[in-house]
Order: C-alpha cells, then structure tokens, then sequence
C-alpha cells in the first residue's frame, strides 16, 4: 500500500516540513494508528492529534461514544459495539461509520452490509437502520454537533 507522504504539513497559508517538528503519522490499512497533541509555531492554529490505541483504553462500555475532538461543525467519536442496537434513523443527518478493529453489520429494511476493519459506510439521512457487531468492534463516526443522539445524555470526551 503506499502511503501518503509524510515530508510536509499543507495549510492555506503554505507548508511545513513535518521533520522540524518531530511528527509522523503512521498509517496501516488506511487508518491513521498513532496521533498526538501538537502545537506548531508561527501562528497555526493548535493541531489536536489523537492516539486511538490509548482512547480506545481508557473505556469499556459498549454503545456509548466518546468525543475525541471536532471537525467543522461535527464532532469526532469513538465507539466499542458488541451486540445489537436497535432500529433508528437521524432525520436531519447523515451518519459515517469507519471501522477501526473488527467488523459490523448494518442492517437495513431492504439489505444487510458487512463493514470491515479499514472500511467505512454511510448510512443517508432518513434511512432506517441497526447496527450489529458479532464481536467485539470499534468504530468512528463522524457526528453534526447538532445531532440528538440516541443515547442518553451528552457523550463525554476522551
């Protein structure tokens, strides 16, 4: 697989050699493995960088999110599934999974898809859906912070 280059950071204001600071970032089936906090001179914004591994670690339950940082109007999140959630669908918002370690079923009213470890889906606006994983999994999605989600209360961060 060949990797996207690691030489330079690009932002709109130009780019950085990565060398200078210290950073890599390696990838392995398409995911990004290991992160961490950065902040970078000359004015950049903070760059949050995020171990997943460690996140990962620091809970067990199943179903319940954690935020790991923001993007834009949405927030980033890990999940542990096992088992099966019930039927739902998110009217105003699309939903992302992208699977980190395992595998998961989305069932659907007319089908059902298996998504592996390193790939990701989509489940449109308005779609009815139930997530399912055989074993243990652990997933990312991408969440609008406007979104009321199905568990209770707000999802703490990690």
């Amino acid at each position: 697989m060949n990797n996207p280059p690691t030489d330079k950071l690009k932002f709109s204001t130009g780019s950085i050699p990565l060398q200078e600071h210290s950073v890599s970032t390696p990838f392995v089936n398409g995911a990004i493995l290991a992160l961490r906090n950065l902040t970078l001179s000359g004015g950049l914004p903070h760059i949050n960088l995020v171990n997943l591994s460690e996140k990962y670690a620091l809970f067990a339950e199943h179903w319940k999110p954690r935020t790991v940082d923001a993007l834009n109007d949405s927030y980033v999140k890990l999940a542990k599934i096992y088992g099966e959630y019930r039927w739902h669908q998110h009217e105003k918002e699309d939903r992302l999974f992208l699977v980190i370690k395992g595998r998961m079923l989305i069932r659907l009213r007319e089908e059902e898809i298996w998504v592996e470890a390193g790939e990701f889906l989509v489940v449109p606006r308005g779609v009815d859906y139930a997530p399912v994983a055989n074993e243990e999994a652990h997933v990312l999605t991408f969440q609008p912070k406007s979104t009321k989600d199905s568990s209770s209360g707000e999802d703490p961060w990690v």
